[in-house]
């Protein structure tokens, strides 16, 4: 959740409580963990591949508070890429799958997407 620094405290509980229902409803079935600055990250990072817990960080990128917590855990998280079977190998022919398409004064056409196989250079 961003803009902490800006949310009111009765609002911010009332987004914490819809996040928390939604995210245990029959549909998500995920277990929400709140991100607090004394939780350990190692141990939450190695909770993900059960794919049970979603942590919440709350976070203000004008005041910077819970950003190190977050880039500490993004770090952490073993990537899925080579398990997931959704990937081709860095050596395997390109493909690219286009999502966006974006015309960029004084830069020109931004192709946007998902790289699922193959290197580009």
């Amino acid at each position: 959740m961003t803009k902490i620094d800006i949310a009111p405290p009765e609002k911010y509980q009332d987004t914490v409580s819809v996040l928390d229902k939604i995210l245990r409803s029959r549909h998500v079935l995920k277990m929400p963990v709140q991100v607090g600055p004394d939780d350990d990250m190692a141990v939450l990072a190695k909770a993900m591949p059960s794919m049970q817990m979603c942590p919440i960080f709350s976070i203000s990128n004008v005041t910077g508070e819970g950003i190190p917590k977050l880039k500490e855990f993004v770090s952490l998280i073993e990537s899925r890429v080579n398990t997931s079977g959704h990937f081709g190998k860095p050596t395997d022919p390109v493909e690219f799958f286009i999502d966006g398409v974006y015309m960029v004064t004084g830069v020109g056409t931004v192709v946007a997407g998902t790289l699922v196989s193959g290197t580009v250079k």
